[in-house]
């Protein structure tokens, strides 16, 4: 199974080899102050402890490798940061744990002005739980770090549909007598779902008859499935505990289908499926 819980890369210069993480945006001019840049947010279900922050209440990432960690940090991450290696060429990474997690960069002239990273927190039904949205800022040197944020109740079991929580800031610098300004934002999607107790795929041909079927537990459906020559579509099915059924319909040559299972934390996770169909294309 794939998983969105992994660090995505999301630039061609995927093969640079990094020993740190370096200068994250182009220098500024003698005299002008870079201001540190919203790249996402931190969920968490705790506050942010003090005995984790500095005098400025701020909770440093570790770096290793272009990839950034929060040490004693427990959540679900939604952010992306900029690295550059050494030969001045870099690349955006994304911490996401959320569903159909996003990440879009905007630019002008090479420089970042706009970043929007979102995503879907799915909690299982069943729990009252506070969420913190803890901003997550990248220094104009590389450096990444976290602070406190805004907290919100919510009970799942009285969430229908999507509720949206979002963050965003706004800066502006003034370098030669031009303004340049940037906007990040994060949005964290909450939906609420049954626990998944099994996965069943069915192929099915032209005349809505089934061609196969295959049962999985949830987080163990095949990374790849190649359907049979009659296939014409796929029914994926998530049965959940209580009796229900959430059915999917993967019409024929999409590329992949996404299933859900328990994270043991409260959330679901989701993991992709590469299809392969009877006219060689695959996901």
């Amino acid at each position: 199974m794939k998983r969105k819980g992994i660090i995505l890369l999301l630039s061609a210069v995927l093969a640079l080899a990094l020993t740190g993480c370096q200068l994250a945006r182009e220098t500024a001019a003698p005299g002008v102050v870079q201001p540190d840049r919203l790249i996402g947010t931190y969920v968490t279900e705790d506050f942010l402890s003090p005995e984790l922050l500095d005098g400025d209440g701020r909770l440093w990432a570790d770096c290793s490798q272009g990839l950034y960690t929060f040490p004693g940090l427990t959540g679900w991450q939604l952010y992306a940061a900029h690295v550059s290696g050494d030969d001045g060429h870099g690349y955006n990474t994304a911490n996401i744990d959320l569903v159909d997690g996003r990440t879009h960069f905007n630019s002008t002239d090479g420089e970042i002005d706009a970043l929007n990273v979102s995503g879907t927190l799915v909690l299982l039904k069943g729990q009252e739980l506070t969420l913190h949205l803890n901003p997550v800022y990248q220094t104009a040197d590389g450096r990444v770090y976290t602070k406190p944020g805004d907290s919100f109740y919510q009970d799942t079991n009285e969430l229908y549909g999507l509720s949206s929580l979002t963050i965003s800031e706004t800066t502006t610098v003034t370098e030669n007598g031009a303004e340049r300004t940037y906007t990040g934002s994060a949005e964290v999607n909450l939906q609420a779902a049954e626990r998944p107790e099994r996965i069943v795929v069915l192929q099915m041909d032209g005349e809505n008859n089934e061609v196969a079927r295959r049962e999985y537990e949830p987080g163990h459906v095949d990374d790849e499935i190649t359907v049979e020559a009659a296939t014409v579509y796929l029914l994926v099915e998530s049965h959940s505990a209580d009796g229900s059924v959430e059915r999917q319909l993967v019409d024929g040559g999409t590329e992949s289908f996404r299933t859900l299972y328990d994270r043991g934390d409260g959330t679901c996770g989701q993991g992709i499926t590469l299809v392969h169909w009877p006219d060689g294309d695959a996901a």
